[in-house]
């Protein structure tokens, strides 16, 4: 019986499998079937459901669905999978009269819509949890999602969630506990985009929930991290039946935020870096500009929270320190008495901008009217250096400060128009000088319109932000003239306009405005904005013509085409021309790179110089060509370097003098107008002889010297020399020919150059040498003749052309000393001694007067010799007193060759004799 039984059993389970296998082959009942459960689901779910492939298992309980598609009816979302399973406990059917699902969903692709904090997606799943029919009670019990790719739309904004990992809640039974809900929430790898641009990476960790059947409270506990902006960030927090908290941080804790709820109190404490809320704004408002990058400082916040009269109240502090974008820092922002209710905001405000440029004020933002008003004043004095990071700017503006209560700002904001006003007055300390400026602005309709006045007139323009960034129209009124103005035409961004020179001389530096003169002329612009990140533009001289009174050659073109590539702050100038009425300057390529304060940090500016008119006092006139170039790199001096050729030119000063050799100090003075160290290295050559002429030189040199200058020396290092070719030195009547003449410039004494000179003639009979040695403060000036004659007499010779003046002992020197001032002084000394002889003989071309200054006799009167040169040959003296009668002598001389003469003399004593002088040469 019991065998029997057992068989019994045995063919009716087999049986049973057999039916079962044939049935869940069959594929009329499988069809059945997945029309019975896609009729079921779209009843209870609410939604249009299309499933490809729908299998069941009868022996696991479990139905596979593939490729599903579901959307719901009125609700703005949809989802799908790659795959389903489903599985049934048979159990819970026969017993409990329910269908328990268990769900997992693989790859699963959903839509959704938030608006106004409802989640369209959430409400469908709330459809799917409370499944019934009229016969069977249709619970899940475990739904899990492996894989989700999420698109959710907010305000026209996209927002997509990847990840890889799990979602899985189920309902446990615990022996001692009442059933409760189990979830947990794994993140194995997960990206987050907005609209299509990454902002959240490596999403990863695991998030539980639960909660209890008598609870109406989900216990929940959050363990993340998550890479943004390249930092990893941390995700921490816990939430049960006495609160909340959530705490994020990131590895070196300068992101430290705790937020907590307890009972009706919300609070939220801690700092969080700039550069990162700001990178938040951007990729929400979807800006194109990256603020992020540049934007450094810490917001340090401290709210508390809490529930009045049903609406959510707000009191706290926020203080953002050491914020910086740029080179603009602040050092201290702090919103004190902060206030948020539903109907506005409310807060006092102090910025602290850079320690003492403190500005305090008021916040009051009006949110059911959409209307804002911020108000700042300074409280103290403000040091205009303290407005500016850059050092260059500090040397400008160091004498200037803001008194208190003389920089007020208000900003307005109502609706989409934002007004405010600008009123500052800035004053020089050691004049008193004040310069006030009163503006207001207006921004609506993505232009900004900005008019006011200062001291000196009226100015007005506006910036259009669409479809970029542009001028519109810029200009400045002066005693009812305009000084600038720019302007664009009617729907164009090509901006044309002009400066008047006078007004752009006046912004120059007290030593540039004496650089440059142009009562007349004006600067043409004309710039293409079409682009703002790269504009182009061109500047042209017109109305007049630009003076420079070292050189007195007037500017008479100015051609400047440019590029200004707004991102790098870089300025590119091709086929630059400066035209002026003697020669030209041009440069086929300048470079110019800007720092954020807008000072120059790189330049490169190639010149060619042709034919170029220069002077100096009046004294020098030239032409000149060549090549120089400008240059400066970060860390450096600016740095001139040059190779200058002189054409034909002339020199009406002596080349020997201080005020040729310590004007070559002076030729490049240009160098001291400006306000940054310049460094110099400059060749200057001459190619044609210099023509030197002045009342005691008339010779031609040539040039090649070079010079060097370093910003922190007081002069220039000279090295080269200047040689003298023919010419002569003009003693009145008598002429010293050049044999050899040459100024050296050494390093190592730069006031005071070598001097080298030569210069010979015969006179009378006698071959008078003259050589000049040393150096131009110590020079050794050396009289020598052949046949031999004493200094007194070479003076004699050449100032009087007599050797045989009788001269007062201390005549000589003083002689001398007029030969110094005569050979080594500028073209404006005449020495005494030569303009007293010049008066005496300036009358008679071949006889000379030679006065005697001793009167040996004691006799009295005027004693003295006169000089007759009948020709080459022949000379004759005559000695006489000219008061006295019995005074007299004469000497008659005839030269027969250079070394043999012959003399008749009659002495004082009536005596008469001759004399033969013959020389030898040995």
């Amino acid at each position: 019986m019991r065998k029997i039984i057992i068989r019994f059993l045995t063919s009716l389970f087999l049986g049973s499998l057999l039916a079962l296998f044939i049935v869940q082959k069959n594929e009329h009942i499988q069809n059945l079937c997945k029309e019975k459960i896609i009729s079921l689901l779209e009843k209870e779910w609410h939604a249009n459901v299309h499933i490809k492939h729908c299998y069941f298992n009868f022996f696991t309980q479990t139905i596979t669905l593939e490729n599903g598609a579901i959307n719901p009816k009125n609700k703005p979302c949809a989802w799908s999978f790659k795959q389903g399973k489903i599985y049934i406990p048979l159990l819970s059917i026969l017993l409990k009269n329910k269908i328990q699902l268990h769900i997992n969903f693989y790859n699963v692709a959903a839509e959704t819509t938030i608006k106004n904090k409802n989640i369209a997606i959430v409400n469908h799943l709330i459809d799917i949890f409370d499944t019934n029919t009229d016969d069977f009670e249709i619970k899940p019990h475990l739904i899990g999602i492996h894989n989700l790719h999420l698109d959710a739309t907010i305000d026209q904004k996209k927002l997509s969630l990847y990840i890889q990992g799990l979602f899985e809640i189920k309902k446990t039974k615990m022996l001692r506990n009442p059933s409760f809900w189990h979830g947990e929430l794994t993140f194995h790898k997960g990206n987050i985009f907005l609209n299509e641009k990454l902002i959240v990476s490596n999403l990863y960790g695991t998030n539980t929930f639960s909660k209890k059947k008598e609870d109406n409270e989900w216990l929940s506990t959050i363990k993340n991290s998550l890479t943004y902006k390249g930092q990893k960030i941390f995700v921490n927090g816990t939430h049960d039946t006495s609160g909340s908290m959530l705490h994020i941080t990131n590895k070196k804790r300068s992101l430290n935020v705790t937020c907590s709820q307890k009972n009706s109190i919300y609070e939220a404490t801690g700092s969080i870096p700039l550069n990162l809320l700001s990178a938040l704004y951007e990729y929400i408002a979807q800006s194109s500009t990256r603020y992020s990058n540049d934007i450094r400082g810490t917001g340090d916040i401290q709210f508390i929270s809490h529930i009045k009269n049903g609406f959510l109240e707000t009191n706290g502090i926020v203080i953002i320190n050491n914020a910086s974008y740029k080179n603009i820092a602040i050092k201290q922002v702090m919103l004190r008495n902060l206030k948020i209710t539903p109907e506005k905001i409310t807060s006092s405000v102090m910025v602290n901008y850079k320690n003492n440029a403190l500005l305090n004020g008021s916040l009051v933002w009006s949110q059911q009217q959409g209307e804002a008003k911020l108000s700042l004043k300074n409280m103290q004095d403000v040091n205009m250096t303290q407005l500016f990071s850059d050092k260059d700017i500090h040397q400008r503006v160091e004498d200037w400060l803001i008194p208190a209560d003389h920089l007020l700002f208000t900003l307005n904001h109502q609706q989409k128009l934002v007004t405010g006003s600008f009123d500052v007055t800035c004053v020089q300390k050691a004049s008193d000088e004040f310069i006030p400026i009163k503006s207001s602005f207006s921004y609506e309709d993505n232009k900004l319109y900005v008019q006011g006045k200062t001291k000196q007139g009226t100015f007005k323009g506006n910036l259009a932000f669409t479809p970029h960034l542009h001028m519109e129209h810029l200009s400045f009124v002066e005693n009812k003239r305009k000084q600038f103005s720019f302007s664009t035409k009617p729907n164009t961004t090509l901006l044309n306009g002009f400066i008047h020179f006078p007004f752009l001389e006046s912004l120059f530096s007290n030593k540039m405005k004496r650089t440059i003169l142009g009562s007349k002329a004006k600067l043409l612009f004309e710039i293409d904005q079409s682009s703002f990140e790269t504009m182009t533009g061109h500047i042209k001289l017109q109305g007049g013509q630009l003076y420079i009174p070292e050189t007195r050659n007037l500017i008479q073109k100015i051609s400047l085409p440019f590029t200004i590539d707004t991102k790098n702050r870089k300025i590119d100038i091709e086929n630059f021309h400066l035209g002026c009425s003697k020669g030209s300057i041009k440069s086929p390529k300048i470079t110019c790179t800007l720092s954020p304060a807008l000072t120059i940090t790189q330049l490169h500016v190639p010149l060619e110089i042709n034919n170029l008119f220069i002077n100096w006092k009046k004294d020098f006139y030239g032409f000149m060509y060549g090549t120089a170039v400008i240059q400066k790199s970060p860390k450096k001096h600016f740095n001139l370097q040059g190779n200058l050729v002189l054409k034909k030119s002339l020199l009406k000063n002596n080349v020997f003098s201080e005020d040729v050799t310590g004007g070559l100090y002076s030729t490049f003075s240009f160098l001291n107008y400006f306000d940054r160290p310049f460094d110099m290295g400059v060749i200057i050559k001459s190619e044609e002889p210099l023509l030197i002429k002045t009342t005691s030189l008339d010779t031609q040199a040539h040039f090649d010297i070079a010079m060097n200058f370093v910003h922190n020396d007081e002069i220039p290092k000279i090295h080269g020399a200047i040689s003298l070719h023919d010419g002569f030195l003009q003693f009145l009547n008598n002429k010293l020919y050049i044999e050899y003449g040459k100024v050296q410039f050494m390093t190592s004494q730069m006031n005071d150059p070598l001097i080298n000179l030569v210069a010979k003639n015969k006179i009378k009979k006698y071959w008078v040498t003259l050589q000049v040695t040393g150096s131009l403060q110590k020079p050794t000036v050396l009289l020598e003749s052949y046949p031999a004659l004493r200094e007194e007499q070479i003076l004699s010779l050449l100032l009087a052309g007599s050797e045989n003046a009788s001269l007062q002992a201390d005549f000589p020197a003083m002689l001398m000393q007029n030969l110094h001032t005569m050979l080594l002084g500028n073209k404006k000394i005449i020495p005494k001694a030569t303009a007293f002889f010049d008066k005496l003989t300036r009358s008679l071309k071949y006889v000379q007067i030679t006065p005697n200054f001793t009167d040996q006799s004691g006799r009295g009167g005027i004693k003295g010799i006169v000089s007759i040169d009948l020709n080459d040959q022949l000379h004759a003296q005559i000695q006489k007193n000219f008061n006295m009668q019995e005074d007299f002598a004469f000497q008659i001389e005839y030269l027969l060759s250079d070394d043999i003469n012959i003399k008749i003399i009659k002495d004082q004593r009536e005596e008469l004799g001759s004399e033969v002088e013959v020389r030898f040469k040995l």
